[in-house]
C-alpha cells in the first residue's frame, strides 16, 4: 500500500505539498526532527516508492516518488534536527536536483549538459518553492 503525504501519522512530522506547474504531478516537502519519523513513515514495509529510504544511521535529505491522492508526487524529507548533517542550502539544491531528473524521467524529457537552462530554471522553482514551504510551517535550517 502506497502512504499518500496527505495521511501521515506522525504529529511530529509536517508536509505540505503544491502542484507543480506545467509538469504532471506534486511537489511534497515532509519535514520532522527525529529520523525515526522518517522511517516510520517512508520505508519499504510502509510505501511503494521510486528512490525509498533505507534504514541508515543517520538521514537528514532525501527523495522519493510516491502516489498522493491518485498523482505522482516528488517528495523531499529533511530531518532539521540531524546533529551529525545538518541540513543546508547545499543539500535543499541537492534534493531539487533528485526531483528535476525524477520529473523528466517520468515525462521521458532529456536534457543535456549542452542544453540545461530549462533544467536551471526549474531547479530554481524546486529551491524556492522547498524555501516557500519552509516558510510556510514557519520552519528554518539550523
Amino acid at each position: 500500500m502506497v502512504r499518500m503525504v496527505n495521511q501521515v501519522k506522525n504529529k511530529n512530522m509536517y508536509c505540505i505539498k503544491k502542484q507543480i506547474p506545467i509538469y504532471p504531478g506534486l511537489l511534497a516537502l515532509c519535514v520532522t526532527s527525529n529520523a525515526e519519523d522518517l522511517y516510520s513513515e517512508f520505508t519499504k514495509e510502509s510505501v511503494n516508492a521510486t528512490g525509498i529510504l533505507e534504514r541508515t544511521n543517520s538521514i537528514h535529505a532525501h527523495t522519493l516518488v510516491l502516489n498522493c491522492d491518485d498523482k505522482i508526487c516528488y517528495t523531499v524529507l529533511l530531518n532539521l534536527d540531524d546533529e551529525l548533517y545538518p541540513v543546508t542550502p547545499g543539500d535543499i539544491a541537492h534534493e531539487a536536483l533528485h526531483v528535476v531528473n525524477f520529473v523528466f524521467s517520468h515525462t521521458k524529457i532529456s536534457y543535456s549538459l549542452d542544453e540545461d537552462e530549462h533544467a536551471a530554471y526549474f531547479i530554481k522553482y524546486v529551491v524556492d518553492s522547498i524555501y516557500e514551504q519552509l516558510n510556510i510551517l514557519n520552519l528554518k535550517l539550523n
